[in-house]
């Protein structure tokens, strides 16, 4: 399974829905390693699919369940 199997899975699973939209530029994309970008990223991802944005709080609970947003420094 690649990765955009992968994420789209994810994706799916984290809203409940199932994605709509025929995006072939998702297959497109490539990743980065997690950094203070991937919370923009992911929005970006949600978006593209069809679904709304996450709140920074939410993006850094799934990354490890604290709610308290925190940059990763460059």
């Amino acid at each position: 399974m690649q990765n955009t199997d992968k994420l789209r899975s994810l994706i799916q699973k984290l809203v409940g829905e199932p994605i709509t939209v025929n995006c072939d530029r998702f297959d497109e994309l490539t990743f980065l390693k997690m950094d203070y970008h991937w919370y923009s990223q992911f929005n970006e991802i949600l978006l593209l699919l069809g679904f709304d944005r996450i709140t920074q709080s939410f993006f850094q609970y799934l990354v490890n369940q604290d709610i308290e947003y925190k940059k990763i420094p460059q």
